[in-house]
């Protein structure tokens, strides 16, 4: 039996990995003692070296020693020789070979690939007459998977005493290989995973990669996963972003022992769905004490904590060193009493957030919290949050105590001066450290309570407003907004709000009290037939600047042929950039105006379920969109379905080909994110904090440090042009068309016979006459025919 019949496979189960790489082989001289030397036949691939010996009885081949690179430390090279050393409990080899230049080249640089500077125990060293030639040697180790050859390196590690690895699991080996070549920049251990088998090489394997920078623990117990998860710590260098999802602090976890580096490197730490109300959890924050980390942003959403843990939490947060750069900290749909008013109080009462200059967001959204009972108090004193967000808590209760109230007014009422509405600013908001941006929307408020916050708010430096979809017991809220004045209010949120004209009046004259205003977002707020509201809002338009309007519609509550007004009035100051009026069933003729302001000014347009008449009317509108500087815009998926679902079925194969050549050119004039049928929820408030001119945004700072998908909108500057209007297209009219009412823009019902019961079209009737086996449907005694009459006569 000679080296070239040998099975590699028997040897070592890794060997029949396909990701399993032979560097080199071949025979050298291994010295033992007293300087004698064997004849051995040695294997360098990528798990590690491999040192074989030939049997005579039976003739074979067996593995002696294995060397995972993992664990080799030291290579000495010298005229005669070279060492390879292993852990220094272990093996030190001593090898005499004309190859031993390449074989230790092969060793080095596939050391320096897997584990880069991070394994700071391995050394080389030659000898003076040696150097220049090491130093010339030119092999170069390149891995597509660095992860799954770290993994076998440690595989080889964890059965270094059982150096056939006959028990090994090749079928589950494969499987964890694949699992990592489909790893880029995220990894996540779930609770299967971390009892598996090969878990702890795993979690070894991305502890010393360099692209992983998201860590995901889901559905496991970290008590149990943490011997895992402590190599990571120590070692990895990459990792910004550690979630827990889903993760139980319970078990004996009462510190993190074995762990040795001095620094943790990850910047962001999130929690969803955590049960954080053991003492485990207490441990774990308890063990941020010594560590020099620093950590940027810190989440909490549906997760349930108690007392003890969150005073443990916030003690954290305003002592420990690795807090001490917080930008950002938010709590998001917590369960019932996890927090307490007493507690917000006392966190913005610490030396902390009153001497730090890092913390730029707070988010307490849908706590079961009472904002109006603490808000004055957590503002008293003057700290460095840009933005908070209160969403979706209570606000009906007192905001301004009788400590509070001005001493000159006998109603809580600011004093209103002017026949428009003006106000004379108070003392109150004077008293205040109020951030810029602030929301509350889905807050529930009585009158009286908004019409407090609004005296508070007055005169402030805040810029960024939002109140959508709140909860009111009275319209007289809008009283609130005569005396209503923000002089710095550049973005304004009144979403999901219904209002008649009169609530429509009182708010345009709050927008025009405040002409500071740029960005407004007012979607599903105006009612049906809203002439006089229409009115209102174009006059506010035509007298302001805005840059931002997102008026998008529903089923209920959409402007059809009134916005033509809107867009009219947006037309004539040309200042706007990014417009979205989906769902408002602007017809053809909106779509012509919509045309010539993407012509004009706008760089973002976004106009889906605009109901129009015809397929043609919409792919010539996408098709002149196209001409246009246009930056950014939606493809009409959901008006594309509508168009289709209406036409005859003679015709509907040649419109879907018409309409899908359209979007083909479409998505390759605005990209692969236009096929989005409008732009989430999520962006728009994303628009909403983007455009504040807060130094806190100015500075890139997260603003909502419980997304996974950090969606961050930033607009494109482009020089404004003059784009002169296309040539009419056929089936579009002209931008001059009066605004009347045009019942051609909603499509006719499909129209029965009364008298076969057929469609209009002949390709179903003849359908149904298969189908039933007759050759007319005219048969008064068919049950369908029947049912027919009996529907119609009612």
């Amino acid at each position: 039996m000679s080296e070239k019949s040998m099975d590699f496979g028997s040897l070592n189960p890794l060997f029949k990995l396909p990701t399993t790489k032979i560097l080199w082989c071949g025979y050298v001289k291994k010295v033992r003692s007293h300087n004698s030397t064997k004849k051995i036949y040695l294997i360098v691939a990528t798990p590690g070296l491999f040192f074989v010996e030939k049997r005579t009885f039976p003739r074979s081949y067996n593995v002696s020693l294995v060397m995972p690179f993992t664990e080799i430390h030291l290579i000495l090279i010298d005229s005669n020789s070279a060492i390879i050393s292993s852990d220094p409990k272990k093996e030190n080899i001593t090898i005499i070979s004309d190859d031993r230049i390449t074989i230790c080249s092969i060793i080095f640089s596939l050391e320096k690939s897997l584990y880069g500077n991070d394994n700071h125990s391995f050394r080389l060293e030659c000898s003076s007459d040696m150097k220049k030639e090491f130093e010339s040697s030119s092999y170069l180790y390149e891995t597509k998977y660095a992860l799954v050859d770290r993994f076998v390196n440690f595989l080889l590690v964890t059965d270094h005493e059982k150096q056939n690895m006959k028990n090994v699991n090749l079928d589950l080996i494969q499987e964890n290989v694949e699992l990592l070549k489909s790893t880029k920049n995220s990894f996540t251990f779930t609770s299967d995973l971390s009892a598996s088998t090969y878990s702890s090489q795993i979690a070894q394997s991305i502890a010393f990669d360099n692209d992983v920078t998201t860590i995901t623990l889901f559905s496991l117990n970290f008590s149990s996963f943490l011997p895992h998860f402590i190599p990571i710590l120590q070692h990895n260098t990459s990792i910004k972003r550690i979630i827990m999802n889903n993760v139980n602090f319970s078990g004996a976890l009462k510190s993190l022992t074995g762990f040795t580096k001095p620094s943790i490197l990850f910047e962001e730490l999130e929690f969803y769905k955590c049960e954080l109300s053991s003492n485990d959890f207490v441990s774990f924050i308890n063990f941020f004490s010594n560590v020099k980390s620093k950590i940027f942003s810190l989440s909490f959403e549906q997760c349930r904590m108690n007392e003890t843990t969150v005073n443990a939490l916030f003690m954290a947060i305003t002592e420990y060193s690795c807090f001490s750069e917080l930008q950002a900290l938010s709590f998001m749909n917590m369960k019932p009493g996890s927090l307490n008013n007493a507690e917000i109080v006392r966190l913005f009462s610490s030396n902390w957030i009153l001497q730090t200059t890092s913390l730029k967001l707070f988010n307490i959204i849908n706590c079961d919290l009472d904002i109006s009972s603490f808000f004055t108090k957590i503002f008293s004193k003057k700290t460095n949050i840009a933005s908070v967000d209160f969403s979706r808590n209570n606000c009906s209760n007192k905001f301004i105590s009788t400590s509070l109230r001005s001493p000159s007014r006998s109603s809580p009422r600011p004093v209103q001066s002017g026949a428009k509405g003006e106000v004379q600013n108070g003392s109150l908001s004077k008293r205040l450290f109020l951030p810029s941006c602030m929301s509350f929307s889905g807050c529930a408020f009585t009158s009286s309570s908004f019409d407090q916050l609004a005296q508070l708010i007055s005169g402030s430096d805040v810029s960024n407003l939002s109140f959508d979809h709140i909860e009111i017991n009275d319209l007289c809220i809008y009283d609130s907004f005569l005396h209503f004045n923000c002089p710095n209010l550049t973005t304004f949120s009144w979403e999901e709000n219904l209002m008649d004209p009169v609530c429509v009046e009182k708010l345009m004259i709050f927008l025009n009290h405040n002409n500071t205003i740029q960005n407004l977002f007012l979607s599903s707020s105006i009612k049906i037939s809203p002439d006089e509201s229409v009115q209102f809002l174009s006059s506010f338009i035509e007298s302001s600047h805005l840059i931002t309007l997102v008026i998008r519609g529903n089923d209920m509550c959409y402007l059809g042929e009134h916005i033509y007004y809107i867009l009219q009035s947006l037309l004539k100051q040309s200042t706007i950039k990014i417009l979205d009026v989906t769902h408002q069933k602007i017809g053809d003729h909106g779509l012509d105006l919509l045309y010539e302001l993407a012509s004009n000014c706008l760089e973002e347009l976004y106009f889906d379920h605009c109901e129009v008449s015809s397929a043609d009317v919409l792919t010539s509108f996408c098709q002149d969109l196209m001409e246009t500087e246009l930056i950014k815009t939606n493809w009409p998926a959901v008006e594309e379905r509508m168009i289709i679902s209406r036409t005859p079925l003679q015709t509907k194969q040649e419109v879907k080909r018409k309409l899908d050549t359209t979007k083909n050119s479409f998505i390759e004039r605005f990209g692969q994110s236009c096929v989005d049928s409008s732009p989430t929820l999520r962006e728009h408030e994303e628009t909403k904090r983007s455009r504040s001119s807060s130094s806190f945004l100015e500075k890139n700072v997260v603003n909502n440090g419980l997304n996974s998908d950090r969606i961050r909108r930033k607009s494109v500057a482009i020089s404004e042009k003059n784009v002169k209007r296309q040539p009419q297209t056929p089936g579009r009219k002209s931008v001059a068309a009066h605004l009347i009412p045009n019942p051609g823009l909603q499509p006719k019902p499909k129209e029965f016979c009364t008298f076969d019961l057929a469609f209009v079209e002949p390709e179903i009737s003849a359908l149904m006459c298969e189908c039933l086996g007759i050759e007319k449907l005219n048969n008064n005694n068919d049950v369908l025919v029947r049912k027919y009459k009996e529907i119609n006569r009612v």
